[in-house]
């Protein structure tokens, strides 16, 4: 309706893409493909991402609301329309003593490729050609930082500058830095423009005009974790990404722009999964605690008494509580107390426990044993317990089964054997990565240390 690109629109775009320009893909080194996207609709898809990341495809996030500084293309052209202008005025000039009032189409050409000068009209250049050469687009891979991934771009002007608390990591080292001919004031320098817009908005108000209407905060991070980039694979950035799965911004601020398919993604979603099942589990063991709390009242209550016509008034509501909750208890025991409030009467709260309630009371088998006082965290998960194992698996049984359905048996042989022979390099080669993963990230905690 808007022109713009939905969830289901990307994710048959990016299969169809990468089935026609790389049907070779797999998550293997030499073979792995990466896409840059921005932050619209359905690059979060988990479809989608288990697809692309069994096939050895990583989405690379660019900065969330910053294409103007996280395109390379964007780079150029600022010296595109500059050559453009130029052309344009060049050939409107040559309009002069002309039945031409207005350039056409056949000048289109000329404005974007230009033309050698001849004996009665003089050179334009290429702008094309000029700014999408091999040179400047170098050099606006350079100032983004995509090729080699250094996010360069985020050293821009045009970056949100925050004011942390005292103590914490400054988000830039000097007070003053220039970048592109353009100052750029980091937490000190914003403090001090806060400082002169409040005084002059309190003057305002002082001289009766309604100055708050021009008055400025600056951003201010709350959480020192938000500014922190974790360890790759470290338990506390998986804690931190699955608060921040469905923000791109928040995942930005955690990871440093990691891929979006990334082995801690899918980590941190198992982990968001059984945090939303502990948080279940918690719910259930408050309602176990506080109707175990009527249960053993209750009991001891009727095993003194004997009989509820020889109960105090207090004893009896407490017995009626425990009944109510027994036959409600899909619903909660703390929210379940009958008309006990309502019912002043004794006699009235008898017969209402002889008729409704004295069934589930005397029915032992209803009755709970003593609830656990808590349920431990769960624990991080590791790669093998998520999703994203759970798709190759998948996929691994599916191809499997379409080769043992070929005719010729063959070749159905030869190919299984090839093809199980290739799992077990795949998975041969996966756990030396894993080591020597493992050996870098010691050695460089050697050397921090």
């Amino acid at each position: 309706e808007n022109g713009g690109m939905n969830e289901i629109m990307f994710k048959n775009y990016i299969i169809k893409l990468t089935g026609m320009l790389y049907p070779d893909a797999d998550d293997v080194p030499g073979k792995r493909v990466v896409y840059k996207v921005d932050s619209g609709p359905g690059r979060l898809g988990l479809d989608l991402l288990l697809w692309l990341r069994c096939r050895g495809v990583y989405l690379y996030p660019s900065v969330p609301n910053g294409t103007a500084i996280g395109q390379e293309t964007d780079q150029n052209f600022g010296l595109f329309q500059s050559l453009l202008r130029e052309a344009r005025r060049l050939l409107t000039a040559e309009l002069n003593g002309t039945d031409r009032k207005s350039l056409n189409r056949y000048d289109y050409s000329i404005l974007v490729n230009g033309r050698e000068a001849t004996d009665d009209k003089v050179a334009i250049r290429s702008a094309f050609q000029e700014a999408f050469s091999t040179k400047k687009n170098l050099e606006a891979w350079s100032i983004v930082g995509a090729v080699p991934a250094t996010r360069k771009c985020l050293e821009s002007i045009k970056c949100r500058v925050v004011a942390v608390p005292e103590g914490w990591r400054h988000t830039r080292a000097d007070d003053v830095a220039t970048t592109q001919n353009k100052t750029v004031c980091n937490e000190q320098g914003l403090k001090q423009c806060e400082a002169k817009n409040h005084a002059a908005v309190a003057r305002l108000n002082g001289l009766g005009f309604n100055g708050d209407v021009f008055k400025v905060s600056i951003p201010r991070v709350e959480d020192e974790h938000r500014i922190a980039v974790h360890k790759r694979g470290s338990d506390e950035r998986i804690r931190r990404l699955a608060v921040n799965l469905t923000s791109h911004s928040g995942r930005f601020v955690v990871t440093g722009g990691e891929p979006l398919n990334s082995d801690d993604y899918f980590r941190a979603l198992e982990f968001k999964d059984r945090k939303a099942e502990h948080e279940k589990k918690l719910k259930r063991l408050k309602d176990d605690q506080n109707f175990y709390g009527y249960q053993k009242k209750a009991v001891l209550a009727l095993a003194e008494q004997g009989s509820v016509d020889s109960m105090t008034l207090p004893k009896l509501k407490l017995l009626v509580q425990y009944g109510v909750a027994l036959r409600n208890r899909d619903v909660g025991a703390e929210n379940l107390v009958y008309s006990v409030v309502v019912a002043k009467r004794k006699n009235a709260l008898i017969d209402f426990y002889k008729t409704n309630l004295r069934r589930y009371v005397e029915d032992e088998t209803l009755r709970i044993d003593e609830p656990q006082d808590s349920i431990p965290e769960p624990a991080i998960p590791s790669l093998q317990e998520t999703k994203l194992a759970e798709q190759r698996e998948e996929e691994l049984n599916h191809t499997l089964n379409l080769l043992r359905g070929l005719r010729d048996r063959e070749w159905q042989e030869k190919i299984l054997n090839a093809f199980e022979h290739g799992v077990e390099a795949t998975n041969e080669m996966e756990a030396a990565a894993g080591a020597n993963s493992s050996t870098q990230d010691a050695n460089d905690e050697e050397t921090s240390s």
